[in-house]
């Protein structure tokens, strides 16, 4: 009898090589509860279509956004997890030292995750050699990593041997990115974000920069800038 309520959800394993669902692998499951079915009664329609026992599977949520382990057996899955009747979840077997921990309700040693994560936050980088407007120059690198990572690796791209001699802006008039301990993500870096390499001194966090000028009355231009100096944000 057709129920109109009922939750099908579609199982599957991950093809690391393809990085998608392994569609030779997919089942359909009915899961009991119907639209309030639970994590718990999807474990257990799991085990029912595959063998695997709920301690030995690892139920994963993944869309364009986000990958996330479903960790509670109470929670909904169309509440808490906006999986709806038709929707894919994909399964990754736990080993017998995760069981102990109950890792399979985390993403603890999820290779799976630890993939898509990788994945999603590999970014490319655009910047110029110092002295030039030409951003001609890429580095793919994972945007968790601090700006130190990424000046270290622009420095090697660039074959720039001290560190302390050039620095980085957002573009040319922005500030100096004075952190180096920020990630590149905090820093509102992307896929495909421009970097604006310049010769000078590498200000620390707690320093700034300060610009000189020379005003001369009656001139077209009476500001000229004469010197530029390093300064603690605590000098008064």
């Amino acid at each position: 009898e057709y129920n109109p309520n009922e939750m099908l959800v579609r199982i599957s394993t991950w093809d690391f090589e393809k990085q998608t669902p392994n569609s030779n692998t997919s089942k359909i499951v009915r899961v009991g509860g119907d639209q309030e079915a639970t994590v718990g009664a999807l474990r257990k329609a799991i085990e029912k279509a595959t063998g695997v026992e709920p301690t030995k599977h690892r139920i994963i949520r993944m869309n364009a956004n986000s990958a996330v382990v479903l960790d509670d057996d109470e929670k909904m899955i169309k509440k808490h997890f906006s999986i709806w009747s038709g929707e894919e979840v994909i399964i990754e077997r736990v080993s017998n030292d995760e069981d102990l921990n109950e890792s399979y309700r985390t993403s603890c040693n999820s290779s799976i995750i630890k993939t898509y994560e990788d994945k999603r936050n590999r970014v490319s980088i655009n910047f110029n050699k110092p002295g030039d407007k030409i951003f001609e120059n890429c580095i793919i690198i994972d945007k968790r990593k601090s700006l130190l990572t990424l000046k270290e690796a622009i420095a090697e791209t660039l074959n720039l041997q001290d560190m302390n001699k050039f620095r980085l802006k957002l573009h040319a008039r922005a500030p100096v990115l004075k952190d180096l301990e920020k990630s590149m993500n905090e820093s509102n870096l992307s896929d495909g974000s421009v970097v604006f390499v310049e010769k000078g001194v590498q200000p620390k966090a707690d320093e700034m920069i300060l610009l000189f000028y020379r005003y001369m009355a009656n001139q077209k231009e009476p500001f000229k800038a004469i010197s530029k100096a390093l300064f603690s944000a605590d000098t008064k």
